[in-house]
């Protein structure tokens, strides 16, 4: 654990606290002015070609 720590740059006691709470997702990220700018760029996204990350 303390080799952890010291790679993350943080404290062994704050890494054993953060390791016992458990895990919460954030949710999406959404707000009521971006609605119009994501229609704007939706299209310009989707003729993009797609990648090949798995390989």
């Amino acid at each position: 654990m303390s080799t952890v720590a010291k790679v993350l740059g943080v404290s062994r006691s704050n890494l054993i606290e953060r390791t016992n709470k458990p895990f919460k997702p954030r949710g999406a990220y959404r707000k009521p002015k971006d609605v119009a700018l994501f229609a704007e760029l939706r299209p310009i996204v989707d003729l993009r070609p797609p990648t090949d990350i798995a390989g």
